[in-house]
This record gives C-alpha cells, sequence and structure tokens, in this order.
C-alpha cells in the first residue's frame, strides 16, 4: 500500500492557502523563471507544493540579483556622506555555505558570490557588468550544489525539524506538511498531516508532535509511524481505520500473487 500517496489524496483543503507568501511569490513573480534557460516550463503552471518551495528559492535568488544590482547604481549616485550609512545588502535573505561565506544568489557559482557579496561595486565593471544582461553561463543547479542545507536558510519557509546521515526532515506551517530531502536536495518522501475526516485542525506544539513520526520512519517502522500519526492527532481516527483496512487488502492481494506463482 501507497501510504504516503493515500495521506496526499485525503489531505484536508486548507482555506486561503492561495494567500500564502509561498503562493503570494511564486504566483507574483514566476515569470522569473524563464531566466533560467533550461528551466522546465511546467514549472509555471505547477501546483505541486514541493516544486513551487524549489521554484521559489530559484525567483528569490534573481529577486537578490536585481535588487544588489540595482543598489549598487544608487550607491554610486550617492555623496560620500550618503554613502556612510547605506546598506546594499538590507533586508535580502542569504545562506551560509560550508566555508562560512554568504551566499546571496545559490544559482550563481560560489565565485560569483564573493562578487556580489564582498565586492559588489565591481557590478559596475567589465565584465561583471554584463552578468544584468546575461548571466546563463553562469547559472548552477543549487539543489546539488548545497543539498538540505539551502531549505534551512532564508531562502525557504521550511522548519527543519531533524537531521540524519544524508536526509532532513522539514515541516512547512502553510502547507501542514512533513518533507523528507536528501543531500542533493531532492524530496524523498512528502508526508501530509490532517485528511479530510478532521473536524477540528491542531497545529499547536507541531515540532514535538512530528518528532514521533520521524523516528518511526527513521526506524522503518510503517506500523509505528501510522500508529503516531494517530496519536499525535495528525489524522483522524477514520484516516486511521482507512490506512489500516487498505493495508490488509494489500497484504491478502500480496498473498494470493505468491500463491499464483508457485
Amino acid at each position: 500500500m501507497k501510504l504516503y500517496k493515500l495521506l496526499e489524496n485525503k489531505k484536508k483543503k486548507i482555506k486561503g492557502l492561495w494567500k500564502s507568501k509561498e503562493y503570494s511569490l511564486f504566483s507574483d513573480k514566476k515569470d522569473l523563471l524563464l531566466k533560467f534557460p533550461n528551466i522546465d516550463k511546467a514549472m509555471l503552471d505547477t501546483s505541486d507544493d514541493f516544486k513551487i518551495i524549489q521554484a521559489n528559492v530559484l525567483i528569490q535568488s534573481l529577486i537578490n540579483k536585481n535588487k544588489i544590482e540595482k543598489r549598487v547604481k544608487k550607491y554610486l549616485s550617492l555623496s560620500e556622506e550618503e554613502k556612510i550609512n547605506f546598506d546594499i545588502y538590507q533586508g535580502l535573505p542569504y545562506l551560509i555555505s560550508k566555508e562560512d561565506e554568504i551566499i546571496y544568489i545559490p544559482c550563481f557559482t560560489k565565485a560569483l558570490n564573493l562578487i556580489y557579496s564582498k565586492e559588489a561595486l565591481k557590478l559596475s565593471e567589465a565584465p561583471y557588468d554584463q552578468l544584468q544582461k546575461d548571466f546563463s553561463a553562469s547559472l548552477i543547479d543549487p539543489f546539488d550544489e548545497y543539498g538540505f542545507h539551502i531549505y534551512d536558510s532564508l531562502f525557504s519557509r521550511l522548519l527543519k525539524v531533524a537531521e540524519k546521515d544524508e536526509i532532513a526532515f522539514f515541516y512547512h506551517v502553510d502547507f501542514s506538511n512533513i518533507y523528507i530531502i536528501n543531500d542533493q536536495g531532492r524530496l524523498d518522501a512528502k508526508i501530509c498531516l490532517f485528511d479530510k475526516y478532521m473536524h477540528h485542525i491542531n497545529k499547536n506544539g507541531m515540532v514535538e508532535r512530528i518528532k514521533p513520526i520521524i523516528d518511526a520512519y527513521n526506524a522503518d517502522d510503517k506500523k509505528s509511524l501510522i500508529d503516531a500519526l494517530l496519536t499525535q492527532d495528525l489524522i483522524s481516527g477514520r484516516m486511521h481505520h482507512l490506512i489500516y483496512k487498505k493495508e490488509r487488502k494489500f497484504k491478502r492481494n500480496q498473498f494470493r500473487l505468491k500463491k499464483e506463482k508457485r
């Protein structure tokens, strides 16, 4: 039985989700994705929540790029006195690399990020001034480069709950899902919380309530995971019953197929 797919199919619809910051950024700025020559254009119309999270990392990267370039131009137009209190990087999200370098544009190489973060005035000079028009040759895959760490930064609204070996466990407050992400920055599994049979949704103390599910996942203990979802009030009793009903049916079918093969 495909447990995670069943949880996704029975997930309770979240009212006003399209007004959330995650969806709003994607909806308002998704045309920036066309700046990436190898982008899957299907991503522009996606309803997949994890793809939207990834898309927003790329979008925010280019927003940072554009803001830094515009602020450099403004800085150069200021008087010496005005320059003293002018901060090119004010309010910009960033991540810290393994080398403890500030990364403002994770879709750019680390070498270019050093220019943008430490020598930004060079952006008004050749050859860096050309990056304003054409930067396709400078693009990298930020998810390959930074793995799950990129989601544990200001480029993401995911909350990291735990980390083990080469995977990390995140929770998204608006989407009400657990995301299990590997060190290539890709999704290993998604556990959808709160099914359509629940009349009341309690989101208090979510981090502590999620931990037993993570423990069961790491132990490869499916039964404990299913039971923990119920005891932590993350699925309804009806959903819990439905899961086990389908689990029994799946096992019966597996047993029947094995007998037929003999």
